[in-house]
């Protein structure tokens, strides 16, 4: 979704002056050159004939002046004809080397920052303007042209269901079905994932002067050695920009990181297949399915305001879309010259205008005030300017997915109120904006301050779906299967909190089924003070074990709970801190996938050392397979604690179920907006509902909304202890 916020966009400056507000000056010179050569070709006009060749030249100049297909004039596609027929189909500058961190081609080097989402549902309108002038921040400390690229991929669940097809076993096999059946409805919708990355550019730089200079010292000129020379110092330079930018990136709360390696490698070998453009769609029989068929469009002209965030709602139309945001930063001096000279001649025209006696002077009365705003914006140091560019690019396997997908996409244009052009006769083109490792043509930019390029930060979507893992539930606002897979995370563990009846222990339970569907050789240990995950563990072929002083504890079996006697005995918290010790010894010496929860929680925050065992775990656990799951009733009884607190530190994965009310401190530890403690109070616990709802964050992977379902036969597990009919 987009944000709440408006923000002001100036529409484009650079507005062409038209005489009696019909013709610019290049509409005369269309409607005047084919008369001037009739003319020129028959006066005397004495005959039907001369006569007819006149008014067909008068015609001729209209239909060129006033006919704009697909808003260019038809001189202009006809010589966009000529570069297409004369053009190569395929942009020079082809990728020569991936290296480590960086994509190389003939001409540049190119870094690519991959950009986690923001859930601006969760932000009041003060924090989301916090967020803005951050982002306005970010997009003033450039220095340096740069583009964001939203890519959207379908999303294909069949690793994941294939993967719960292999690995269910005896009680499971009439849990399966339901679950892929549920997964697979899911499934059913128009399922994307979009993904945002900062694309870097360097190009080399000439090296002629080195050379002249060492020839006349009389050195010999080495041309692999400048080469070489060229290429080190284009790397230093990206390095560079890269660190700065995702230094500035870490400043706004937003995970950003240099893909590298093999992930480098898999994102750029999307890229390397061969185009064919046509007169408005690049095609490619060797490029990925979805990527077969393209057709771009570019945005030309904006309205007064849009929300924080609004390139979302293009993203939300339905179907394959991608979004490249082109912006080359200009010199303030220089733009605050131009903005003085525009100023004069749209005083100029609207003075014209009205002298005439002319009517619609609106739209450069609108130009004049949005040049002033810049201005001053420049003059007092506030802003800076940029040249902003957006273009829309639409793909899917055929020409009429494509298609379809268009006629959305510029049906929600005319509704945001965007002027655009489609890519007639500049396929080409459209598609090296597109490409991320091009250089970039002389597309349509926009003349814009930094708070206004700020606004179309598309960084508010779904978070990215895992291919494999377990589903926790369905996002709240999309609902995308939101899946997750926890021993692929730097630290797999998570802190699970939420009042008595708010939904955790069901989430809990149904965690555990997932996870036992979804990984073979799965161990799962279970610590139950309230003794409410017996009937579970054992229908699952589990053990439960009653914790006695000075008895063994066993943890042989793939699945065990371990429970106390009585609840409130002053010696369950020595007890649970000998499992938990126990746990951290037997999961350090096993290589297989471990997950350990711990319920109630807080019990082992009441003795130092209980405290010091189960800090240790956390921060080990993550060196041996074994993801920890921490569930209390309330946040402050971690926070309370600096082990607590270390322990959070250590533990990414956050999931809050209903609470009543939320501490002044808990709310700063955890970094929640008003908007999500808010959100809390109003979190569906089930007793109302089909089905109850979380926030689930997890840095640089998920912050949303989730609702927690079960398919029928699980409920009936985690209800009855078995599946019954």
């Amino acid at each position: 979704m987009t944000g709440s916020i408006q923000q002001r966009l100036p529409g484009d400056v650079k507005l062409a002056a038209k005489f009696y507000g019909l013709f610019t000056a290049k509409d005369l010179v269309r409607l005047g050159a084919p008369i001037l050569v009739a003319f020129a070709a028959v006066f005397p006009a004495d005959s039907l004939t001369d006569i007819g060749v006149i008014v067909a030249a008068v015609v001729t100049g209209l239909v060129l002046a006033v006919v704009k297909p697909a808003g260019h004039s038809l001189d202009q596609h006809a010589l966009n004809g000529v570069r297409y027929l004369t053009g190569g189909r395929e942009s020079a500058d082809p990728v020569t080397d991936v290296a480590e961190t960086y994509v190389e081609t003939e001409s540049a080097v190119y870094a690519v920052l991959e950009v986690s989402a923001t859930n601006l549902e969760m932000m009041t309108a003060g924090e989301q303007a916090a967020i803005h002038s951050l982002y306005q921040d970010l997009a003033n400390m450039a220095e340096w042209p740069i583009h964001i690229h939203s890519q959207q991929r379908r999303i294909d669940l069949r690793r994941f269901t294939n993967n719960i097809r292999r690995n269910s076993i005896g009680v499971m096999d009439s849990l399966r079905t339901p679950y892929l059946s549920y997964v697979t409805g899911l499934g059913q919708h128009h399922l994307v994932e979009t993904r945002h990355h900062v694309i870097l550019r360097v190009p080399f730089t000439d090296d002629t002067t080195n050379r002249l200079l060492q020839r006349l010292h009389g050195e010999e000129t080495n041309t692999e050695s400048g080469e070489q020379r060229r290429q080190d110092n284009a790397v230093t330079e990206l390095n560079r920009r890269a660190a700065k930018l995702t230094s500035q990136l870490g400043a706004t709360d937003i995970e950003a990181h240099r893909i590298t390696g093999t992930s480098l490698r898999n994102y750029t070998r999307q890229f390397q297949f061969p185009a064919t453009h046509g007169l408005t769609r690049s095609e490619s029989e060797d490029a990925p399915a979805d990527y077969q068929h393209q057709k771009s469009l570019h945005v030309t002209d904006y309205p007064s305001r849009k929300p924080l965030a609004w390139p979302t709602e293009l993203l939300h139309t339905g179907g394959l879309i991608d979004i490249t945001q082109t912006i080359r930063p200009q010199d303030a001096g220089d733009t605050a010259t131009k903005l003085s000279r525009i100023q004069e001649r749209l005083d100029a025209e609207i003075a014209s205008t009205r002298e005439a006696g002319r009517r619609g002077t609106n739209t450069y009365e609108a130009r004049h005030a949005d040049a002033d705003w810049m201005l001053n914006l420049i003059a007092d140091g506030s802003d800076l300017p940029h040249q902003y560019g957006v273009t829309v690019t639409v793909h899917g396997p055929t020409e009429d997915t494509v298609d379809a997908t268009i006629d959305r996409v510029t049906t929600r244009l005319r509704t945001m109120q965007l002027e655009y052009q489609s890519s007639v006769l500049t396929a080409e083109t459209a598609y090296r904006v597109w490409h991320p490792f091009r250089r970039t043509p002389n597309v349509r930019t926009v003349l814009m301050p930094g708070q206004s390029v700020a606004a179309g930060f598309p960084f508010d979507t779904a978070a990215p779906i895992a291919s494999t893992g377990v589903v926790y539930g369905e996002h709240g606002i999309e609902g995308t299967p939101v899946l997750l897979d926890r021993f692929t995370w730097d630290a797999g563990h998570v802190a699970r909190m939420g009042r008595t009846g708010s939904g955790k222990s069901f989430a809990t339970k149904l965690e555990l089924i997932r996870a036992a569907l979804a990984y073979p050789e799965l161990c799962i240990y279970v610590v139950d003070p309230k003794q409410e995950y017996g009937d579970l563990i054992e229908a699952l072929g589990g053990e439960m074990h009653t914790l006695q002083t000075g008895a063994d504890i066993p943890v042989e079996t793939r699945f065990a709970g371990f429970t106390v006697a009585e609840r409130g005995e002053r010696d369950n918290t020595r007890l649970l801190t000998r499992v938990v010790e126990e746990l951290y010894r037997a999961t350090s010496q096993d290589e297989r996938r471990t997950l350990v929860y711990i319920d109630e929680a807080h019990n082992l925050m009441q003795t130092p050392h209980s405290r010091s065992v189960l800090s240790t775990f956390i921060r080990e656990a993550r060196d041996t397979n074994t993801a920890v799951t921490l569930i209390t009733q309330n946040a402050a009884d971690l926070t309370e604690y600096s082990e607590g607190r270390a322990i959070l530190d250590n533990t990414p994965g956050r999931q809050f179920f209903f609470h009543q009310r939320v501490p002044g401190h808990v709310q700063d530890y955890f970094g929640l907006s008003n908007r999500e403690v808010q959100a809390l109070h109003n979190l569906r616990t089930g007793s109302d509902a089909p089905f109850s709802e979380s926030l689930i964050t997890v840095p640089g992977r998920l912050n949303a909304r989730v609702k927690v379902k079960a398919t029928m036969a699980e409920y009936r597990l985690i209800a009855h202890g078995r599946v019954v009919s």
